[in-house]
Formats: structure tokens, sequence, C-alpha cells
């Protein structure tokens, strides 16, 4: 329900590219799928998906964690 409440706000606001979202402790994995949707995290670099990007987490304090700044490239 969460992720359908943040694409409606998305699609109603048209920021579709500009939409925060957090890693959870379950969107930090070691192994991540290989699909191909851009998120720009915000360390400002480019993830291949939103796995790449939580996987960085993998070690760090939850307060330094990489977070989703937006869809699609930096």
């Amino acid at each position: 329900m969460r992720i359908v409440a943040i694409a409606f706000f998305c699609l109603v606001l048209f920021l579709g590219s500009s939409c925060a979202e957090e890693c959870s402790e379950s969107d930090v994995s070691p192994i991540c799928p290989m699909n191909i949707e851009y998120v720009c995290g915000s360390d400002r670099i480019t993830y291949a998906n939103k796995c790449h990007l939580c996987s960085q987490n993998i070690g760090r304090s939850r307060s330094k964690w990489i977070q989703v700044a937006s869809g699609g490239h930096c």
C-alpha cells in the first residue's frame, strides 16, 4: 500500500523522477536482480536499481544509509 501511495503522489504531482524512497532492512541484500531501473542516491551516484543502491548500506550505521533521492539518473 505504501508503494501505491508513493506512486500516486508522484503521478498526481507529475514528479515521477524526483520522489524519494527510503531503503528498509529488507531492501539491504548482497544479491540483487540485474534489471535496469535507474535511481539516484542521496550520495548523488546513479545506481542500476533500488536493490543495488540499498546494498551499499551493508555494514553502515542506519544514520549513514544512502537513500533513493529520485528515480532515473542523477
